[in-house]
């Protein structure tokens, strides 16, 4: 089976202000266990923000990096489309709450612009799966981290150039190989992607807020609330064993 391994890298968190700066796009071939076929630019963006100094110190990209080697955001997308029509399932760390928003605002762009349009009514047309390795990996309890450079480390690699788009997704795809190399544990991470995703709010006070970050709640400054998205067929589980009272949400990243 091939799966496209996907990561961003942007200007920003913004999906309507920000920008997506480098795309890194891997075809993945689960019975061969390795990459058949890799693909990764630098974006610029007309009417983008400039690369912040944040930002480079993050990724390494510079604006003059995306002067010099950007290529058009259509272009670029033509051949991601292309690639994610040739898998129908895209893999990405977080995908859930950033790539797939990002690319999806992305899409909305190209929409409003006759040249583009058809970009986004192809897109459309592609019956595609979305497994986000955050949320579908059946992680062992001893592995609590979700950052990508620790679930390397914890399985016993390094990614050389971190926050760089095909380096996060050739590391990303060497975790998942570990979980995806039987047909049952390819079976498992798909069958829990097609699960919709859920807001949890928990209920606590500021003594308790410490128990809520412990189990991987953020604070959402905007709301003044503690959330955590998890699948739907999680939710039950984490009510029992949260030990703390807790409300359901509709999924917002």
């Amino acid at each position: 089976m091939l799966i496209l391994g996907l990561d961003f890298e942007t200007t920003g968190l913004s999906f309507t202000d920000d920008r997506i700066t480098e795309i890194g796009a891997v075809l993945w071939d689960t019975d061969a266990r390795m990459p058949v076929q890799i693909f990764n630019t630098l974006v610029k963006h007309a009417d983008g923000p400039p690369i912040t100094d944040e930002i480079t110190r993050l990724t390494g990209i510079t604006q003059a990096m995306l002067d010099a080697y950007g290529v058009a955001p259509a272009a670029a997308f033509r051949r991601l489309c292309a690639m994610a029509a040739t898998a129908g399932i895209v893999v990405a760390h977080n995908g859930n709450g950033f790539d797939r928003p990002m690319f999806e605002a992305q899409m909305l762009r190209f929409s409003a612009v006759p040249e583009t349009a058809t970009i986004t009514s192809a897109a459309a047309a592609q019956e595609v799966l979305w497994v986000d390795t955050c949320m579908d990996v059946p992680y062992p309890a001893s592995i609590s981290t979700r950052k990508l450079v620790h679930l390397a480390a914890e399985h016993g690699f390094l990614n050389p150039f971190a926050h760089r788009a095909v380096f996060d997704v050739l590391t990303m795809l060497k975790v998942l190989d570990a979980y995806i190399s039987t047909p049952a544990g390819l079976d498992a991470v798909l069958e829990s992607a097609r699960q919709p995703m859920v807001t949890l709010q928990a209920i606590v006070n500021f003594d308790d807020r410490d128990k809520a970050k412990a189990r991987g709640y953020r604070w959402r400054a905007a709301t003044k609330q503690w959330v955590r998205h998890i699948k739907s067929h999680h939710a039950d589980a984490e009510r029992r064993d949260c030990g703390f009272n807790v409300e359901l949400m509709p999924f917002t990243p």
